[in-house]
């Protein structure tokens, strides 16, 4: 199909995502491959200025789960509404393991 991929990395989660900045910035890439939305900075402001940085230098950014591509301000508002969705980020399997079950005697 024509595709290369020059580089390849896994090391945004839990960072300041330094390097996806420079990607966008300096990058001289079109395009750029992300595992999900959630792979974008969990602070608001770091993933706002990362995102309006790819659409104002036209870098598209594609999320592989949700199928997403972000190449406009509409998409924008679109991933964070559903990064948004929810402030309950428990994990109802451990939840339910430290439940107390009845006993039956």
């Amino acid at each position: 199909m024509g595709y290369t991929f020059p580089h390849q990395t896994g090391d945004n989660e839990g960072r300041r995502h330094t390097y996806l900045e420079y990607l966008i910035q300096d990058g001289n890439l079109d395009h750029i491959m992300m595992f999900s939305i959630f792979s974008l900075p969990d602070d608001y402001h770091r993933r706002d200025y990362i995102m309006r940085l790819a659409v104002a230098l036209k870098v598209k950014l594609h999320f592989a789960n949700e199928e997403f591509v972000l190449d406009s301000w509409e998409m924008l508002d679109k991933i964070e509404y559903l990064r948004n969705f929810t402030n309950d980020w428990s994990n109802p399997v451990y939840e339910s393991s430290n439940m107390a079950l009845p006993t039956t005697e």
